[in-house]
């Protein structure tokens, strides 16, 4: 499914550039569990592209799906949402040194 959202979102030979199908297509990867897809849709909702609107809320929660998931990028930014107390309601900020901490391992390993 992310293979067809990246082919909406850049075009290919069989369809045109669609921000809004791209997006589609990337939220029914997320929900199916796909990582990659599940950070994209964050980023997506963190800075408002691909015809959405900023939701840092939202942004959140797909991060925090992708970081219990693995994702070292995911983790990081949840780590920054929580220092920042963006996003939610009231940062703690022994959650964001805990976030960082187990992001760090993977990154050498990347």
């Amino acid at each position: 499914m992310l293979y067809l959202a990246e082919a909406f979102e850049h075009g290919s030979d069989v369809v045109e550039p669609d921000p809004h199908h791209a997006m589609v297509w990337r939220r029914k990867a997320a929900e199916a569990e796909e990582v990659q897809a599940m950070l994209d849709v964050a980023i997506n909702l963190e800075v408002g592209r691909e015809t959405l609107e900023p939701n840092p809320y939202e942004a959140d929660s797909w991060y925090r799906k992708a970081a219990e998931r693995g994702n070292t990028e995911a983790m990081l930014k949840l780590a920054f949402y929580l220092e920042q107390g963006v996003g939610v309601d009231k940062a703690d900020p022994s959650e964001a040194v805990v976030s960082r901490r187990s992001a760090k391992p993977s990154q050498s390993d990347a």
